[in-house]
């Protein structure tokens, strides 16, 4: 009787964790952010699981259209046509569609936070909102010593109200020190945000172009820059690959080649590596200690 009660639960609880994997189902998506460059979440990429893994194998994304409008957000807008102030990107104002050399993008005027220019004041408290662009310094004597006695610990560093906080640990996100604040996660946690790159607006016109992404060292976050296709490109390959020769949904796309997961790009540019990881877009990285 003890033996067929212990396989029932066995049972159980094998069905139970595989459902649980299903459709990245009971997983925390936030353990596979090493893993997965964050144009995919931008660009409106719908993940794909299999029974094992909670994080992705690959993702599904919307068709590039080239078609004479700038999309975003999966709204299109004509040439010269405003964007609208809701999809308008924080620190840019009076973006509108344009026509480029090398393909329609929004063109935007920058917004420069005086601070920038000043340089910090060490007698005071720069104060964050998480929907303004620029911030402002609280001077006042009095309302810094209010502010203090809101205080807010993450990873062994202190805040006081108003202050931006980031994590080291979970990357692509911003916080903000107040009363309300618990460290005990990150992710969901109303005083962060998840950082926006805004890639369909800045960097359309790379897109279309068939350019990926390239990140700093281990941070999926924002591209600090972009490889393009170049007929010079040649594929490293892997000594071992794991999906068949024919498994097409389970392979990379770039330019003209088509390369399995492991296998990896010559790049002419200095410390930047080039990879299939999770298809159908490569990964490029900068290492950090080159």
């Amino acid at each position: 009787m003890t033996k067929l009660l212990l396989t029932l639960m066995f049972l159980l609880f094998g069905v139970t964790f595989l459902n649980a994997n299903v459709n990245g189902q009971g997983c925390d998506d936030h353990k596979c952010n090493e893993q997965i460059p964050n144009h995919y979440y931008e660009l409106g990429c719908r993940p794909i699981y299999n029974e094992t893994n909670c994080c992705p194998i690959r993702f599904e994304c919307p068709k590039l259209e080239n078609d004479g409008k700038c999309h975003v957000n999966g709204n299109s807008y004509n040439l010269n046509e405003k964007l609208s102030d809701s999809e308008e990107p924080l620190c840019s104002a009076a973006c509108y569609c344009a026509k480029t050399m090398d393909g329609m993008k929004f063109r935007c005027a920058s917004i420069e936070c005086p601070e920038v220019f000043n340089g910090p004041k060490l007698e005071c408290i720069y104060q964050s909102q998480f929907d303004r662009c620029c911030g402002k310094y609280e001077c006042n004597r009095d309302k810094i010593v209010e502010l203090s006695r809101t205080r807010c610990y993450l990873e062994n560093k202190e805040y006081v109200k108003g202050q931006k906080m980031f994590s080291d640990r979970i990357g692509c996100h911003t916080c903000i020190c107040d009363e309300h604040w618990s460290n005990t996660t990150i992710v969901n946690n109303p005083n962060c945000q998840k950082v926006k790159c805004n890639i369909e607006i800045y960097y359309a016109d790379r897109l279309m172009a068939g350019c990926i992404p390239i990140y700093y060292g281990k941070s999926n976050c924002c591209p600090i820059d972009w490889k393009c296709p170049d007929p010079k490109d040649e594929i490293i390959s892997s000594s071992t690959h794991q999906v068949t020769l024919n498994d097409t949904q389970m392979m990379c796309n770039f330019g003209t080649l088509a390369l399995r997961i492991g296998d990896k790009i010559k790049s002419e540019k200095y410390c930047v590596e080039c990879s299939c990881r999770i298809p159908p877009m490569m990964h490029c990285v900068q290492n950090g200690h080159c």
